[in-house]
């Protein structure tokens, strides 16, 4: 889904480049010459994949630069150097070392702190390092205001407070208890809200009541078996007898293939975690348990 998104984004910019003309005013000055959407997406795929962050002191902040041999810096994610640096003196893009870079070893970059979808999606890789941490993101929304007369109040307290919208899910922490403080203050009724507001108590280490926490753990349930049961090719053991079979040459699977199953199987080993957190918890319950109440939740 986010790559078609990524698509359809590119459609869209290329066709608002045609229609106002700009494609041919800064092309080239003949209207003749077409600028077709295979050479726009190519030219943003090479921008998307090499270009790097650069602040160039002209308060604009970081931008998108394209760096001859720079853009050619391996990512990992104990990389001895740092972020690409302008120096205004020598008019040149400057990367200093963190630490001492044995002669003859490969000089990387860490890219920054990307998802493992974000990785394959701009440069088309995974970091093997990352991978048993890799997350699955949650955004916890309250219901819309025609349903639910506090959520305005639990907006505010999702916004500003310590329960925060986006979360994120991984094998080592398969219930964050941030999220959990989060559909807590989401799925609490009227009385408990204020009751909580009152008394200060600490959703995030606590719960509410029986009834909410039986609320919280319903809707974290069929969340996570929703996102579950939408990634394809059975069970994580599934994944891991496909990639034993190899990648490439002699192997079943294509490289390209074998990199997407890799991250599937991340993503399959935090979210079974996550199941496997509410089971042991004790706390799922019937969806009926709800009582009217909801969260906007999504991942």
């Amino acid at each position: 889904d986010e790559a078609r998104g990524a698509i359809d984004a590119l459609r869209d910019a290329h066709a608002a480049l045609v229609s106002t003309g700009l494609a041919t005013a800064l092309l080239c000055d003949d209207a003749t010459i077409a600028f077709p959407f295979e050479r726009f997406r190519w030219a943003a795929a090479a921008v998307a994949t090499r270009a790097l962050l650069v602040d160039f002191g002209d308060g604009q902040g970081k931008v998108g630069a394209l760096v001859p041999v720079a853009d050619m810096l391996n990512h990992h994610t104990r990389a001895p150097l740092a972020s690409a640096s302008y120096d205004e003196t020598t008019d040149s893009i400057v990367f200093s070392a963190l630490a001492a870079v044995p002669a003859g070893s490969q000089l990387r970059l860490f890219y920054g702190p990307l998802p493992g979808a974000e990785l394959l999606l701009q440069y088309g890789f995974l970091d093997d390092d990352a991978l048993p941490a890799e997350a699955v993101r949650f955004d916890v929304e309250p219901p819309d205001a025609d349903s639910d007369a506090d959520a305005l109040k639990k907006a505010v307290l999702l916004a500003c407070g310590r329960y925060t919208a986006s979360h994120f899910v991984t094998a080592h922490s398969p219930c964050p208890p941030r999220l959990l403080g989060a559909l807590r203050v989401c799925l609490l009724d009227g009385p408990g809200l204020a009751a909580s507001l009152a008394s200060g108590i600490d959703l995030e280490a606590a719960p509410a009541s029986a009834a909410n926490e039986a609320m919280v753990w319903s809707a974290l349930g069929q969340l996570v078996g929703q996102m579950r049961a939408s990634l394809a090719g059975g069970s994580a053991a599934d994944d891991e007898a496909l990639l034993a079979g190899g990648a490439g040459e002699g192997g079943v699977l294509p490289h390209a293939l074998a990199t997407i199953v890799r991250w599937r199987l991340a993503q399959k080993r935090a979210l079974d975690a996550a199941l496997e957190c509410v089971e042991r918890e004790g706390r799922a319950v019937d969806a009926d348990a709800t009582d009217g109440r909801d969260c906007r939740i999504s991942g």
